[in-house]
């Protein structure tokens, strides 16, 4: 009886199989949303405290597009054997899943449908979700120390958070604290128990899930790409590995699915982004890209990237325009006959994220720009090259790609957000683009460069710096006259040391220092000066410079 039961099970689960094989996706659109049983004055019926908040933050209105779709044209669908799995409120629409074409067209001829689009044929086979396969340290072994670590709070994530300065914020106490960031990826698996999303758990950060690609999953036994790329953000394992925010809070969405590459994982992008509008998500971090598809009639061409075209990269503009920051990874196609960047990498008005090596060398997988019509892209880049981060085993793992570039930047924008919470968005990018080391000689390989976190900060305090004076001279320092501190921004080309000492006009050395320099604009601080004597002091920079300074 029981070897019975076996075969009998195994039948049904392989007529599951063809069963759900055997189904089409296709989006249908909208003529409008009238009849609705929303009202934009009662805007909290399908929005967020949270996300009202935001709209009235940055005085963006709350407009039709910010509407739920009619549920009179969903139950039609319903009546038609459809099954709508999610709808877009931004483009007034439906992705609906059915047994046969036959369907669409008594879709077609319901008075309120526009269009039909497939995005996911009917196909015969599932492959495995692909998983990440790098060089990875053991998390038991790093903590008996038979690996060697980098001497910082930081541990083996060092390099790719000082090379972009977000350690300075942090020293001054920001690191996301308050900031929602939602991440958009292919899966999370063991984000619910490895220890290095402790601190997130416990302190009750992580704040919900959500799938897309097949609603009512559990994303934690899915890929763990979106592990890897949570880690560079949030983990919190002092001096051995800790993410650019630590402390903001996140949504783990997922929308892409690894085992195949059709339009709908569009669509299901853009209903992810809509969620985290709708749930008050400050920053969307989006490790993803989309060029060409396993069906050749849905491929993308150059011509399409202009930021206007894909629906991506439309919904990447319109999440935009409510209010978020946008990280995208620029892509690794650069040493590919495709070397320009995906969608919604085109994107106006977001920051498209390229990968630079430890050295702050552009690697030759980092996808290129210009866009279409000429925009620089990427914006600017980070560390993408034997970058460390987390894997779902609790293993540290060496990983390459601007999936891993992307986060970075995203996590330290949380930091800089949280201590100028009233800047608007473009306020922030832009201060984010000026601090980079290319802002003023820009290229489609590094975009604006490598930015950096405690200068952007500077530029978010002054927003009337149009052309950052450090770009054009190096060392800058202020104040000068002194008084307690000194800031000095210094741009080097190169991972170096830089000495600093400071003298009385008699020749007395009354400071000296050793600093890490990285790739790009560096910002040093000297503090606890109020001992000094008023009078004139040179400071001696390196083996030949000096510059004189005055305390106050």
């Amino acid at each position: 009886m029981v070897r019975n039961r076996s075969i009998f099970l195994i039948i049904l689960i392989l007529l599951s199989g063809i069963k759900i094989n055997s189904q089409i996706y296709y989006r249908v659109d909208f003529s409008n949303k009238f009849n609705t049983n929303y009202s934009l004055d009662q805007p909290e019926l399908f929005l967020s405290n949270k996300a009202i908040e935001r709209r009235e933050k940055f005085n963006i209105p709350i407009d039709s597009t910010d509407l739920p779709v009619n549920s009179w044209y969903l139950d039609s669908l319903t009546s038609l054997d459809c099954e709508v799995l999610y709808t877009s409120r931004w483009f007034n629409s439906a992705v609906i899943k059915i047994q046969n074409d036959n369907i669409i067209n008594r879709i077609l001829q319901l008075p309120f449908v526009v269009n039909a689009q497939l995005v996911k044929p009917k196909i015969n086979k599932e492959t495995d979700e692909t998983k990440i396969t790098t060089p990875s340290i053991a998390y038991s072994d790093i903590t008996k120390k038979s690996t060697k670590i980098p001497q910082t709070i930081y541990g083996f994530s060092t390099n790719q958070n000082q090379m972009i300065g977000i350690h300075i914020l942090h020293q001054m106490g920001y690191k996301g604290d308050g900031i929602v960031i939602a991440v958009l990826d292919a899966g999370f698996s063991g984000c619910d128990h490895i220890p290095f999303f402790d601190s997130l758990r416990l302190k009750s950060r992580l704040l919900g899930t959500k799938d897309f690609v097949f609603p009512g999953n559990n994303v934690y036994n899915k890929s763990n790409h979106g592990t890897s790329v949570l880690a560079l953000m949030a983990s919190n394992i002092p001096n051995i590995l800790v993410g650019t925010a630590p402390e903001a809070s996140y949504w783990l969405i997922r929308t892409e699915d690894p085992s195949s590459e059709y339009l709908i994982e569009e669509e299901n992008w853009i209903a992810g982004a809509e969620f985290a509008d709708s749930v008050g998500v400050d920053i969307i971090n989006s490790s993803l890209g989309y060029t060409t598809f396993n069906l050749n009639s849905q491929n993308h061409s150059y011509t399409d990237l202009d930021g206007k075209t894909t629906r991506v990269s439309k919904g990447a503009a319109m999440a935009a325009s409510k209010g978020m920051i946008i990280c995208n990874s620029a892509g690794n196609s650069g040493n590919s006959s495709w070397y320009y960047i995906g969608a919604p990498a085109d994107a106006d008005s977001i920051i498209t994220v390229g990968a630079v090596d430890s050295l702050g060398i552009v690697v030759e997988f980092s996808s290129k720009g210009p866009t279409y019509d000429g925009r620089i892209k990427p914006t600017v880049c980070a560390q993408g090259a034997n970058v460390f981060t987390a894997s779902q085993d609790s293993s540290i793992i060496m990983g390459n790609g601007t999936s891993f570039s992307s986060p970075i930047i995203a996590g330290a924008t949380a930091c800089l957000l949280q201590k100028h919470p009233n800047s608007d968005p473009i306020s922030i990018i832009t201060s984010i683009i000026k601090s980079a080391n290319r802002y003023l000689t820009p290229n489609n390989f590094y975009g604006y460069g490598i930015p950096n976190f405690a200068v952007a900060d500077i530029l978010a305090n002054d927003t009337s710096i149009s052309s950052p004076p450090w770009l054009e001279s190096t060392p800058f320092i202020y104040p000068n006259p002194f008084t307690s501190y000194i800031n000095i921004i210094y741009q080097s080309k190169e991972k170096s040391f830089l000495d600093i000492a400071l003298y009385s006009i008699n020749g007395t050395q009354v400071f000296k220092n050793i600093y890490q320099l990285f790739p790009g604009n560096n910002y040093i601080i000297i503090e606890q000066l109020d001992s000094l004597s008023s009078g004139i002091y040179i400071m001696a920079i390196g083996a030949n410079k000096t510059i004189k300074v005055v305390k106050q």
